[in-house]
């Protein structure tokens, strides 16, 4: 059987073996970008030029906050009173205006659902959209009222790309909870129900984990390592 030479081969015996040696290592150094942990980053809504009024749109880079659903189906609350969503949050920040009253984590300035928070005319909720897909998110919620009911209906969802709510979970406790929802895979769109109509729940700290990017240079390094793999397999 015909062997054709490679351009590694060509090289003398010494150098060959050099070569090899650092090609195993950019395969370890490639997959290891691809599979390292990312930072998350955190929306605290107290960065500066963040103040009180201030309507949440396209405020920070890569997320995009806006009131209702957005189109999207399979979000769904427990017993609400009204039953029905709204588009009419005001998505403001507040320091002042925390309705029922909030507990840490949550402080500082938030995030409420309504001017005034008996303005609204339907149940509460707004989407995050972000550019790049993420893998697990968290936000704080304060001022859930003590009632089985009302805790329940605290929720963020996930959404995927045909605009379908998939993956969900709900605060557990009254007064302040933090909600996290992980191990969903990875999504753009959220839906959050910060609780249920008359309720007077705030949201803070924002925490989200981008889906980790491989840079150029690190999938070059992947594919001369397994091109190198490859070559020495076949001889």
């Amino acid at each position: 059987m015909a062997h054709t030479v490679t351009i590694v081969e060509m090289f003398p015996a010494t150098l060959r073996e050099f070569l090899e040696r650092h090609m195993k290592l950019h395969i370890s150094l490639g997959l290891l970008a691809l599979s390292g942990s990312s930072f998350a980053a955190i929306i605290t809504f107290d960065e500066p030029g963040r103040a009180d009024g201030d309507i949440m749109s396209n405020q920070y880079a890569g997320v995009t906050f806006s009131a209702g659903l957005g189109g999207a189906t399979g979000v769904s609350l427990t017993n609400s009173t009204q039953g029905t969503f709204g588009t009419d949050m005001s998505m403001d920040l507040t320091t002042t205006d925390v309705g029922g009253g909030v507990t840490a984590p949550v402080s500082n300035r938030l995030l409420h659902s309504f001017g005034g928070w008996l303005g609204e005319s339907n149940d509460p909720v707004f989407r995050l959209d972000f550019t790049d897909d993420i893998s697990a998110i968290s936000m704080d919620f304060g001022g859930i009222f003590n009632d089985p009911i009302d805790i329940s209906n605290v929720r963020v969802f996930a959404v995927n790309s045909s605009n379908v709510a998939f993956a969900s979970v709900a605060a557990t406790t009254a007064g302040s909870s933090t909600v996290s929802l992980t191990g969903f895979g990875m999504a753009k769109s959220f839906i959050v129900t910060p609780g249920s109509f008359d309720d007077w729940v705030g949201v803070d700290n924002i925490n989200f984990t981008p889906v980790p990017v491989p840079e150029p240079a690190s999938l070059t390094m992947l594919g001369l390592g397994f091109a190198a793999l490859l070559r020495k397999r076949k001889k």
